[in-house]
């Protein structure tokens, strides 16, 4: 499956399921610093940050960002250590809002 691709089937019930049972630190250090996640996280004294993390398109929300940033959020939710959220940007951007170039190509099939 495609980074820009939406799950089908009964993927995105697992990863969802799964989002429910994860601790937030659990998924930071999962997603933290891997090449293909447009999002950094971390979690210290009770406060989880999520970072969007796409400078060179001033942090717009792809299908790839908006999926990991929903599942950081469910996980922060649901972990009683994490007491404030924090969502910031990387670079010069908090965000630029949607990706029209993404969704012009998930639209087209590209």
């Amino acid at each position: 499956m495609s980074q820009e691709a939406l799950p089908t089937g009964q993927e995105p019930a697992a990863e969802w399921a799964g989002a429910a049972t994860e601790s937030f630190a659990d998924f930071a250090d999962r997603v933290d610093g891997k090449e293909d996640v447009p999002l950094r996280a971390s979690l210290a004294g009770g406060v989880a940050t999520l970072t969007l993390d796409r400078p060179h398109r001033r942090n717009s929300l792809d299908l790839t960002l908006s999926r990991h940033l929903l599942l950081g959020l469910m996980c922060a939710g649901d972990d009683p250590r994490v007491r404030t959220v924090v969502i910031t940007g990387s670079g010069g951007a908090f965000c630029a809002g949607d990706d029209v170039e993404s969704v012009r190509r998930w639209r087209l099939g590209d």
